[in-house]
């Protein structure tokens, strides 16, 4: 059950992110928008692993309940803000985006790249922490 509930609540956490990155980059690249959901989510799961944890309460439900309402509100005010028409214009740039992107990096030598790779050394550094402490058991 453990394993489901982390699944579903990581899910809802890159969702977030991402749409968090829709909002604010959302007349920009897709690379963009790659950064920026790559530096929210680690921050959507510290700020949930350290909610717990200020509150004594860094144990399996206590932290999927926080984590369920800090990365559905963050998802809800997303969407409020950016619009639907906003958000499906922007997913279906950055899904038809990966082949085209990397074409026009390798042509341009692009340092945008170079970011993207840059901002998931949080991410990793997070998901190795959650891994480790097995929150989810």
């Amino acid at each position: 059950m453990g394993w489901i509930v982390w699944a579903l609540l990581s899910v809802l956490s890159a969702v977030a992110s991402y749409l968090v990155a829709v909002l604010l980059y959302a007349d920009r690249g897709t690379l963009d928008r790659a950064v920026s959901a790559f530096v929210v989510l680690p921050a959507l799961l510290l700020l949930d692993m350290l909610v717990c944890g200020s509150l004594d309460q860094f144990a399996p439900w206590p932290l999927a309940l926080v984590g369920l309402v800090l990365f559905a509100s963050t998802a809800v005010v997303a969407c409020q803000k950016a619009g639907s028409a906003r958000i499906r214009a922007s997913l279906h740039s950055d899904v038809r985006a990966p082949i085209r992107l990397a074409r026009e990096a390798w042509q341009e030598r692009e340092l945008s790249v170079v970011l993207v790779a840059i901002s998931l050394v949080p991410l990793t550094v997070v998901l190795k922490m959650v891994w480790y402490f097995k929150s989810w058991t």
